[in-house]
């Protein structure tokens, strides 16, 4: 029988791999700053993405002395550090030494240009603006008739708000991943 390891066994192994890594204890990386928090212990939490990918970082409040901007959404910057993982939850993260600004990011530029349209279109006047409700009364919810999306959907629905009808709408259609030929098109 193969040998079994614990889960702290796998994380304090893979941590070892990445920290004898050199490319990954000394990298550069550029991406765009979203959801960027500063903490009250005075590390700061953010993410950078680019196009098609994402990359948790943070950068202690030791190394934050030689920031010499505010750290913010859509900003595009060079991070200088290390990919490591954290042991304990066994997720790797870019582990920031050195942040340099480079300006705004092109992801939060479209995002601008595109809220800029919708308000010349009026898209944000008062008059379309309705308030939230309390609770959601109709939820509809489009997805693959097969798989377990729809059963976690119903199940967490029933627990939180009973109340709720859902309204669901059986078709084939892409969530993720590749799509498959529908029933009807492999019947012909």
């Amino acid at each position: 029988m193969a040998s079994v390891y614990s889960v702290s066994q796998v994380n304090s192994y893979i941590k070892n791999m990445f920290a004898q890594d050199f490319a990954l204890s000394r990298i550069t990386v550029r991406g765009e700053v979203s959801n960027c928090k500063y903490h009250t212990s005075g590390h700061i939490y953010f993410t950078l993405k680019d196009g098609t990918g994402t990359l948790s970082a943070v950068m202690f409040a030791g190394q934050r002395k030689g920031l010499s901007f505010q750290l913010q959404e859509g900003l595009q910057v060079v991070v200088t550090g290390s990919v490591e993982v954290y042991e304990r939850d066994g997720k790797y993260q870019l582990y920031a030494r050195k942040i340099e600004q480079e300006g705004r990011g092109d992801l939060y530029q479209r995002f601008l240009k595109l809220r800029d349209e919708l308000e010349e279109m009026g898209m944000f006047a008062p008059e379309y603006k309705q308030p939230i409700p309390d609770y959601a009364k109709r939820v509809g919810v489009v997805t693959a008739p097969t798989g377990a999306a729809i059963r976690d959907i119903m199940n967490i629905t029933a627990r939180r708000n009973p109340y709720t009808q859902l309204v669901y709408i059986r078709r084939w259609c892409r969530v993720q991943g590749l799509r498959l030929p529908s029933p009807e098109a492999s019947a012909h």
